[in-house]
């Protein structure tokens, strides 16, 4: 996962796109929860992280 969100990253910065969103197989959310992905409030299945989350987060 932190290899694709490098690479999400750099992809930003020649396309620049401010967001990422998933879709999560059942029982996935919590995986991308732990890379700082937010549920959508009605789409649990749906996850999404800003590329400023990524960007602080990788540093």
């Amino acid at each position: 996962m932190i290899d694709a969100l490098r690479k999400l990253l750099d992809a930003s910065n020649a396309v620049a796109f401010p967001v990422v969103i998933v879709d999560a197989k059942d029982g996935a959310q919590p995986f991308y929860e732990k890379y700082g992905f937010t549920v959508f409030q009605h789409a649990e299945n749906r996850l999404f992280i800003t590329i400023a989350d990524i960007r602080a987060s990788l540093g």
